[in-house]
């Protein structure tokens, strides 16, 4: 089945036939069909920025679903597990309590008088429109940062808890993760970033990646050594260490990280069921809704 550029969809037994995948993703996706009461549908989309992502289904949609990029099977066991987790920790807060993370013209605004404030950054040579996608850029995925890595932490510490036969999977994707997160320590990027972006994005990455690697029993943060994006990690890392509350606590532990790294006015919380159908994770943060 050919499924080039995401223009078809497969169902999970279609999904089953094409991959081969079995074992506890495929208890995991049952689950999750089952708490949530729809159907999960799946799109294989190479054109994704990130390796996965899920719309979640509204009341008014038939059916949730799950983009991945193409992958080895080791691989996308975990990543179609932990989208599951996106949603199971949704669906079991109550209906009233869903929320997702929004931009609006008014957070845009601020942010790029923001940045637009930063003598770190070289803007010259560059017009209006070029300067303002690349505010964009960093925008979005502040925000990405701080409403998901926490979340992030909890769902990947609950696979490795009570999905143990999934644990190799998993540590290949963490792997991965570490390679992107590493990356954004090059000194070119510090160099073309603004303070407040490079040094909060990295604090972030180091929080997450501290935090897993405690769970693993490996120090996955030897290549961050500037003692101010140390410091601030720490911190946020700490937060982590509080127990997980569910859906509500991935709120508040947000809020707290966004409020740390300085971030809190760059977005707002919405309702769940007020997103609409057309709302893609790229319409707003990158949150997995």
């Amino acid at each position: 089945m050919c499924l080039a550029h995401g223009t078809q969809s497969m169902t999970l037994q279609e999904l089953q036939r094409l991959t081969g995948l079995e074992g506890d993703a495929i208890t995991i996706l049952r689950q999750t069909e089952e708490l949530t009461g729809k159907p999960i549908e799946f799109v294989e989309d190479d054109r994704l920025s990130s390796l996965a992502s899920v719309k979640m289904a509204r009341s008014f949609m038939p059916a949730h679903t799950i983009r991945f990029r193409k992958a080895d099977p080791v691989l996308l066991a975990h990543l179609i597990a932990h989208e599951c987790g996106h949603m199971q920790r949704m669906f079991a807060a109550a209906p009233d309590k869903r929320l997702v993370p929004i931009t609006r013209p008014k957070h845009t605004d601020l942010v790029f008088r923001i940045l637009a404030a930063d003598s770190t950054i070289a803007l010259n040579g560059m017009d209006e429109r070029a300067t303002r996608e690349l505010f964009t850029i960093w925008h979005q995925g502040m925000v990405n940062e701080v409403v998901n890595l926490n979340v992030d932490y909890r769902i990947e510490s609950w696979l490795y808890q009570e999905y143990p036969g999934i644990r190799l999977n998993q540590e290949k994707s963490i792997g991965l993760q570490v390679q992107m997160s590493v990356a954004g320590l090059a000194p070119n990027v510090k160099r073309d970033t603004p303070r407040l972006v490079y040094e909060g994005s990295n604090a972030v990455n180091y929080a997450y990646l501290r935090s897993i690697g405690i769970m693993l029993g490996q120090n996955l943060v030897r290549d961050y050594t500037d003692p101010s994006i140390v410091a601030m990690g720490k911190r946020l890392a700490a937060v982590l260490e509080e127990p997980d509350t569910g859906f509500e606590g991935d709120v508040r532990e947000s809020n707290q990280w966004a409020a740390m790294v300085g971030v809190t006015d760059w977005f707002d919380w919405q309702a769940f069921e007020d997103v609409p159908a057309s709302y893609t994770a790229a319409d707003a943060t990158g949150s997995c809704c």
